[in-house]
């Protein structure tokens, strides 16, 4: 958020001109991590308050865990290898906060998910704002997480493009 901050403060017109929506990964209310660690939660504040362009919150992803594939994918793979040493040695699986987010900026609701566009949401610093069609939302999720699994994990060890 700090850098959204920082790129908003600098150049309003141009991240209206040039960003359709921002993706934040973070929880709709009193998130405890994205948007308030290293003492930001007044900048994203400001960043949820200015962003010119529609911010779309994606929540989802502690209970799909990805990662246990990578055993069988190229040795190559540099997330395999991430993984490996995550771990000590072994692929186990993580929460997929992150790539439930990327799937949605990239493929959009899809089959996926479907966009919330009522209620508020809130930051920890008692900030609240309206969630509205075109301004701020978030995403509910419509697959089951092995589901989830099934796709990142598919996108994960696939080859990349030569």
């Amino acid at each position: 958020m700090t850098n959204l901050y920082d790129l908003l403060k600098a150049n309003p017109d141009l991240v209206a001109e040039k960003v359709a929506e921002l993706v934040v990964m973070a929880e709709v209310v009193d998130d405890p991590y994205n948007t308030v660690r290293h003492d930001q939660v007044d900048k994203s504040e400001y960043v949820i308050r200015n962003w010119p362009t529609s911010v779309i919150i994606s929540q989802y992803g502690e209970t799909v865990h990805t990662g246990v594939r990578f055993a069988e994918t190229a040795a190559e793979n540099p997330v395999r290898e991430a993984f490996y040493r995550r771990f000590n040695g072994q692929y186990k699986g993580r929460s997929s906060w992150d790539q439930i987010a990327v799937l949605y900026g990239v493929r959009g609701l899809s089959d996926y998910f479907t966009e919330v566009t009522d209620g508020k949401g809130r930051l920890s610093n008692g900030y609240e704002w309206e969630m509205k069609p075109g301004f701020r939302s978030y995403l509910e999720v419509r697959l089951s997480d092995s589901e989830f699994v099934r796709i990142i994990e598919n996108l994960m060890i696939k080859p990349p493009k030569r």
